[in-house]
């Protein structure tokens, strides 16, 4: 909270001292080393954390994450982990969804956004990423009612309405589709 980074890695160092498997403290120290930029160590400190604590989802999704970022097919096993360890993991399906979807794997992610809309606790981003998917297919109608819905569900989050803006152009139905870009504007002045 306060980024008092230095402080934060010398008590983790002091907690390892007296317990040198706690994956708590290699958690924080990952977290703390990835808010530094410093991948490689929190690469290093989250497979700790992992090793220690194979049901530790969060450090699982971060390694996907990390290792995304690098562009390492590793992403995805620590993804399927992430999954492996908690199924029902909102976290863990949308990022490995969405993994799946910027890699070509649209209808696995389709799978995947669709059992989150069912567990209907993931809020508005599971419709948003499926309707984007059926747009770049096509499909616009299907888009629009997935995007209608989530904008339903959830009218404070800048992307539904940006989208449906798009689907809606798409479609030729510019009047609707400027009021659906405006209001993504009134959610978010800086959006673009």
């Amino acid at each position: 909270l306060l980024k008092q980074y230095i402080p934060a890695v010398a008590t983790c160092q002091k907690l390892l001292s007296m317990d040198p498997q706690d994956d708590q403290v290699f958690f924080l120290r990952g977290l703390l080393f990835k808010e530094q930029n410093a991948d490689s160590l929190a690469i290093i400190n989250l497979q700790r954390t992992a090793d220690l604590n194979p049901e530790m989802t969060d450090a699982f999704i971060m390694l996907g994450d990390l290792h995304e970022k690098q562009s390492s097919p590793l992403a995805k096993g620590y993804y399927e982990n992430a999954l492996r360890a908690d199924p029902e993991n909102i976290n863990a399906l949308h990022a490995y969804a969405f993994y799946l979807q910027n890699h070509d794997d649209t209808e696995k992610a389709l799978e995947i956004y669709d059992r989150m809309i069912d567990l209907n606790t993931a809020g508005p981003a599971p419709l948003v990423n499926s309707a984007v998917i059926h747009m770049d297919g096509g499909n616009f109608e299907k888009a629009k009612g997935l995007l209608i819905q989530a904008e339903a569900l959830d009218s404070t989050f800048a992307l539904t309405p940006f989208y449906l803006g798009e689907c809606l152009s798409k479609m030729g139905e510019t009047d609707e589709a400027k009021k659906a870009f405006q209001r993504s504007l009134d959610i978010d002045p800086e959006f673009r």
